[in-house]
Parts: C-alpha cells; sequence; structure tokens
C-alpha cells in the first residue's frame, strides 16, 4: 500500500511539474506577443500619423504634348535598345578575350 501512495504522490508531482513547465512556457509566450503587440500599434499609429497624398487623376494629353510625348517616348525606345546592343557588344568582347588553353 505504501509503494502505491508513493507512486501516486511521484505521478502527481511529475503532472504538476509538467503543468508548471507549459505554463511558465505559456507566460513566456505570452510576454513576447505583448511586445510585438505593443510594437505593433507603434507602428500602426505611426503610419495613421502620415500625412495622406491626395490623387491626382489622369488628363488627357492635347495635342501640343503630343510631339513632344512622341519624340521623348522615341528617344526612351533608341536609348533602351543602344544600351541593349552596347550590352551585347561587351558580352561578345568578353568571350573573345577567354583564353581557351589557359588551365
Amino acid at each position: 500500500m505504501s509503494y502505491i501512495l508513493i507512486v501516486g504522490f511521484v505521478a502527481i508531482a511529475l503532472a504538476l511539474y509538467a503543468t508548471g513547465l507549459a505554463g511558465y512556457r505559456l507566460l513566456l509566450s505570452v510576454k513576447n506577443l505583448r511586445a510585438e503587440v505593443s510594437r505593433s500599434e507603434s507602428l500602426v499609429k505611426q503610419l495613421s500619423d502620415y500625412p495622406r497624398q491626395e490623387v491626382i487623376p489622369a488628363h488627357p494629353h492635347g495635342t501640343d504634348d503630343l510631339v513632344t510625348t512622341i519624340a521623348h517616348r522615341r528617344a526612351v525606345i533608341r536609348a533602351r535598345r543602344r544600351r541593349a546592343e552596347e550590352r551585347q557588344r561587351r558580352l561578345v568582347q568578353r568571350i573573345r578575350d577567354i583564353e581557351v588553353d589557359k588551365r
């Protein structure tokens, strides 16, 4: 009978210990969660204090701007094509400069 009581007390003590450890881990998790929530609240407050910008609706361009817009677009396309050709030219030159016999 005494062994049964000792085993019972040990089992209860282990159960209380496991429950205490689980409670401690839960307490640490809640503590970390509170810190993150307060940090998030401060970030949301900073975001809400940020001044809002007005959306300016787009308006159609007239024929006066059309010529300059098309010229600018063509210049951008030409520059993009020129950069791509230069990049390809540099790549081909690097490939030509590779010494195959060097090992």
